[in-house]
């Protein structure tokens, strides 16, 4: 390299040099703060609230950065839902959402966008929000709103939608429509409609487990409103809907064509035949009568044998019933079981009956009262055993009854039915009651002893003077039946201790042991006394709640008044 050569590259290195040191100088520094910013809309076309909006078939809304579609699940709505499902592009900072028809004449529209939208640093939108416009003079005013909730917490993000009333008459299945209005409850689980047109509508939420959109009965949990779902110009607002989430999934077909059967029946060696059902009957009407089930010989008809006892008696419900029909010849015989007058009696065919060496020893299935201490009207003494027993071994000091443990009370016996045994005596309140059975002296029909020692059930009757008094008013909303019993109960803080009153009217009065109480209470629609959740297999709405934010202090021979229960 000569001197000009070397001159020259070293010129051109400093002015290299120069130009990075520049440019290093005045770039800004990498990184910055992190954006956190969700994105918000802007606007809209046609602008929200828009009024007599001219036909078209688009909607554009506009972001305040660039937006992007979640990977699953549809976050667009346009309601009222078209027939054909719209077309929903993604633009940088807008939602351009094209109707295969133009917008109908005097119809309210609206556009709503989950709050799964997010910006390009995954900020998702605040809320789902809504936007509306009416290609008429003035905008629905419907309004609608709840909570929805399961053991009185709510539901994060459960999906509410509006269904057409008339596919209750139809045979579609829900899981293959699309709700007419459709929300997405808050993390609260509070949800709301606005701008609807007039009209009665089907209210399901569900957990949307799939996040497809669209409800699955058969595998996703639903929840029924407590109340009947219509937007009228008398009632343009609805509001404070429960929707309790089921803890079961009921599934297809949502027609009443679900009905219970027999799933098998089998005779057992203490003469039992026990059944197990497909879904929970009611026992009230076999409970009374239990001759509504019946064997019968297939090759003769005029040979029926009516049951004489169910051992299930004592349950609301049940998918296991077992009956005695008492000594009966071996043999194939059909069962019939009726377990109300609604259905068709359920059916089982071929059940045999063989005699079978019975080694197993009877059990006390339950006694009453079951609670250690109960009011004095409730103090109904009985022994409920797992089958029947032999009478004759049964002596008048098979049974004691004692007062506070060392005073005799006379007691009388007599059989309920084959598996229960109840007893009388003159009993008072403020007192202690142990009632003792001879075990060996109580046998099954092949002889089994119940036991070899003394088997006892204490309880207690309170005293009147222990007690005090709760009274109030019931109100009721326009929105619900009046003549529905009301059941209020009144928990105790602290105790594992709980209490009911049954009011029919509008006032209520009951008496409870000295405490601070809870108080929650329901509409009893079907008269069962147990709340109930809404179902679609048949349809039948939840039961309305409520619930005293306040617990109530109750003292011994006092009254507290102007407790009252309100039914929003």
């Amino acid at each position: 390299m000569n001197g000009h050569t070397g001159r020259k590259a070293l010129l051109l290195l400093s002015f290299l040099a120069v130009i990075f040191v520049g440019c290093a100088e005045v770039g800004s520094p990498p990184g910055g703060e992190i954006d956190r910013t969700p994105p918000v809309l802007l606007s809209s076309v046609p602008a929200d609230g828009a009024l007599a909006v001219p036909p078209d078939n688009k909607i554009t809304l506009i972001f305040s950065e660039r937006i992007v579609k979640p990977t699953s699940g549809d976050p667009v709505f346009v309601s009222p839902r078209p027939e054909i499902p719209p077309e929903v592009d993604w633009k940088s900072d807008r939602i351009i959402v094209t109707l295969a028809d133009s917008f109908r004449t005097n119809q309210t529209y609206l556009v709503s966008v989950a709050s799964t939208v997010t910006d390009l640093r995954k900020n998702k939108l605040d809320s789902t929000l809504t936007i509306a416009f009416t290609t008429g003079l003035s905008l629905d005013s419907g309004r609608i709103s709840g909570h929805v909730r399961q053991k009185d917490k709510g539901v994060s993000a459960a999906l509410v939608g509006l269904f057409p009333r008339g596919i209750l008459s139809d045979t579609a299945a829900l899981d293959s429509l699309v709700p007419e209005y459709m929300t997405v409850a808050n993390n609260e689980g509070y949800f709301s409609f606005s701008y609807l047109s007039p009209d009665s509508f089907l209210m399901v939420a569900w957990k949307d487990q799939n996040r497809d959109n669209v409800f699955a009965p058969n595998s996703e949990p639903y929840a029924i409103p407590d109340r009947p779902v219509a937007v009228s110009d008398d009632l343009p607002r609805i509001d404070g809907l429960t929707l309790p989430l089921n803890e079961s999934v009921y599934p297809l077909p949502w027609k009443d064509t679900v009905v219970a059967g027999i799933i098998s029946a089998l005779y057992t060696e203490n003469k039992l035949v026990r059944v197990r059902l497909s879904q929970p009957v009611p026992t009230s009407l076999l409970s009374k009568q239990p001759g509504n089930a019946l064997l019968r010989k297939p090759d003769d008809s005029l040979r029926v044998f009516p049951a004489k006892g169910v051992l299930e008696s004592d349950d609301e419900e049940t998918t296991a019933l077992s009956f005695f029909f008492g000594d009966i010849e071996a043999g194939a015989y059909d069962l019939q079981v009726s377990y109300d007058g609604k259905h068709k009696p359920m059916m089982y065919d071929s059940l045999t009956i063989e005699a079978r060496e019975d080694k197993t020893p009877p059990k006390i299935e339950s006694t009453r009262p079951d609670d250690p201490k109960v009011f004095f009207r409730d103090a109904q003494m009985a022994i409920t055993f797992t089958e029947p027993l032999i009478h004759d071994s049964i002596s008048s000091e098979t049974f004691a009854l004692w007062e506070n443990d060392s005073i005799p009370v006379p007691v009388a016996h007599r059989w309920m039915d084959p598996f229960r045994i109840g007893f009388t005596a003159q009993l008072r309140p403020g007192r202690n009651y142990r009632l003792d059975a001879t075990e060996f002296d109580l046998m099954d029909l092949a002889g089994n002893l119940l036991g070899d020692s003394l088997f006892s059930h204490s309880f207690g009757i309170f005293d009147s003077d222990s007690l005090g008094s709760v009274t109030g008013s019931i109100a009721l909303g326009p929105t619900h039946t009046v003549g529905d019993n009301v059941v209020i109960s009144f928990d105790k803080v602290g105790r594992n201790e709980g209490y009911t009153v049954t009011a029919r009217g509008n006032t209520y009065r009951i008496d409870l042991p000295a405490g601070r109480y809870l108080i929650s209470a329901f509409l009893d629609a079907n008269l069962d006394g147990k709340l109930t959740d809404g179902r679609l297999v048949p349809y039948q709405p939840s039961e309305s709640r409520t619930m005293l934010a306040d617990t109530v202090a109750v003292r011994a021979r006092f009254e507290t008044a102007g407790v009252d229960i309100t039914f929003d």
